[in-house]
């Protein structure tokens, strides 16, 4: 699906890059987000207690976030899938409670700082939109976490936000609280740089981040060596993104990338099963941010100049292009959604406030989606994804609306099917 041949920059003749292939089963966190959005839905829910079993305490997100109904996402999915502070790792939801008041923890109750568990089996609240916070692992500095089974039976990831040490926590039946953690073997990351390839749910992922001297590092080894490497000498402006799962034409693709420090070209590392590694700057558009939307697709990302940008392999060279095609796609803001391999879906959303569907069809086509707008420049626009769905959560004043994107073919494309309408 690569093209082979390409001598200029690319417009609506360009042949298609690789998109997303299908996948199921798997939740992540928006990957790419406008910082002014309004956040606090997320962790100022609309009710909170402490249990009196002594579980955890329980918030209830009923009037303004999301209920849990048959044949849908549970409450702790929707929080994961819509926010980069909640983990959803083999059917479980984690989040971070902390000193500094930057995790996901709710912050209308009292609890000790640490790694929790978020769980919404067996509890009964207004609208059946309530989950339990279950304390794991008691510590005053975790800050940003991921999830991964490459370091088996480490599940969850996260830097210290105080130390900026890299630890692996872990169930461990012999610790009186249940779980352990253990630290790298050296090395240092700046919180909130770290990232986990998608991989269908459970799987192994490769972790990538951005050391204290803004290094492109990765963590490799085993449980026994858990540990660090910055061989990249690559120097990074934001989070990486990883490809580490294509084959065949698309080889020449695999790699750690990132914004480079300075003027923001892509940079690509790659580790040869030879031995040996490449380090490569990517030419023409530079970007602030990227970001795999899910496991085997490309990377999208948004350009210096609010472009959508997308990887793009020019006759075996990779370069970061942008759509310059699409003019109600530049000032983007958040990109989400995925691709089952027919439907390639793909959205944005741009400086307007308003949502598109992003395809290929003899060239890059932009398609509006029909929702009902409200206001102005003051509206919050998330994508999040579960089960092979793209949701959309639509956020202006005192409302949220929860939407579906539902693929539905000819000139439509996809419809915007509303699943709750909730009130603030």
């Amino acid at each position: 699906m690569y093209p082979t041949e390409m001598t200029s920059k690319p417009s609506a003749q360009i042949t298609l890059a690789a998109l997303l292939l299908g996948w199921t089963g798997f939740a992540f966190a928006q990957p790419i987000i406008y910082e002014s959005y309004r956040t606090d839905i997320f962790y100022y829910p609309w009710h909170s207690h402490n249990d009196p079993t002594g579980d955890g305490p329980i918030a209830c997100y009923s009037n303004h976030a999301f209920k849990s109904l048959p044949d849908m996402p549970t409450t702790a999915q929707y929080l994961a899938m819509f926010s980069d502070k909640f983990v959803e790792h083999k059917g479980k939801v984690f989040t971070v409670k902390n000193a500094q008041g930057e995790g996901g923890f709710p912050n209308y109750t009292e609890g000790e700082n640490g790694l929790y568990e978020v769980s919404g089996s067996g509890i009964v609240g207004p609208y059946n939109a309530c989950v339990q916070y279950h304390l794991l692992y008691e510590d005053n500095n975790i800050g940003q976490i991921v999830a991964s089974s490459r370091f088996d039976p480490i599940e969850i990831i996260g830097v210290d936000s105080a130390s900026n040490r890299i630890y692996g926590y872990y169930q461990d039946s012999a610790s009186p609280g249940g779980w352990e953690r253990k630290r790298t073997a050296w090395g240092y990351a700046l919180d909130g740089s770290l990232v986990a390839e998608p991989v269908e749910d459970g799987e192994a992922a490769p972790i990538a981040g951005v050391a204290l001297d803004d290094t492109m590092f990765s963590l490799w080894g085993d449980f026994n060596n858990f540990n660090f490497s910055n061989k990249s000498k690559l120097k990074c402006a934001g989070r990486p993104a990883i490809i580490g799962d294509w084959s065949g034409n698309r080889a020449g693709s695999r790699g750690n990338y990132c914004p480079g420090k300075g003027n923001n070209q892509l940079k690509k590392y790659t580790w040869h099963g030879s031995g040996g590694s490449t380090a490569d700057e990517l030419s023409w558009e530079p970007a602030s941010k990227i970001a795999r939307l899910g496991p085997k697709s490309n990377i999208y990302g948004v350009s210096s100049n609010g472009n959508l940008l997308v990887l793009w392999n020019d006759s075996g060279n990779v370069r970061s292009a942008p759509l310059y095609d699409q003019a109600p796609l530049e000032n983007v803001r958040a990109v989400g959604g995925l691709d089952d391999g027919y439907a390639r879906g793909i959205f944005a959303s741009n400086d307007q406030d308003r949502v598109y569907n992003v395809y290929w069809r003899s060239g890059w086509k932009s398609k509006e989606i029909p929702i009902d707008y409200y206001g102005e420049h003051a509206i919050s626009i998330f994508f999040g994804n579960h089960g092979g769905k793209t949701y959309l959560l639509y956020v202006w004043d005192q409302f949220a609306y929860l939407y579906r994107l539902n693929f539905v073919g000819g000139t439509d494309r996809y419809e915007a099917e509303l699943l709750q309408s909730l009130f603030d």
